[in-house]
């Protein structure tokens, strides 16, 4: 049910480590063809992966810093939260980038 939830509320781009994003689709593809998800099945879903040791000691540390599935709604509801931040910090600074490169036109006039 975790999974499902999970699944359903995020999207890769929710992600803001690059590796996190790539490590979810992941997730989700083992969930999808064999309905469960687990650190056997991830890793074995993984395919030919470039340093295959780093990927799981990775995955063995997110594991271990996760504490239980069973808040996986607050989890979810936190990363959301920092994803919309993203957001609009991001459309903040383009705005002040377009307002800052527009000043010296306008100081000239």
């Amino acid at each position: 049910i975790a999974c499902e939830y999970a699944i359903e509320m995020l999207r890769p781009d929710h992600f803001y480590v690059d590796r996190n994003r790539w490590l979810f689709t992941k997730c989700v593809a083992t969930f999808r063809i064999r309905k469960a998800l687990d650190e056997t099945l991830l890793i074995a879903n993984l395919g030919a992966v470039e340093n295959l040791n780093e990927v799981r000691d990775y995955i063995g540390r997110l594991i271990s810093n996760t504490p239980t599935a069973a808040n996986i709604e607050n989890y979810c509801d936190e990363l959301l939260r920092f994803a919309q931040d993203r957001k609009r910090w991001n459309f903040a600074l383009r705005i002040i980038r377009e307002m800052t490169a527009a000043m010296p036109a306008v100081a000239q006039k």
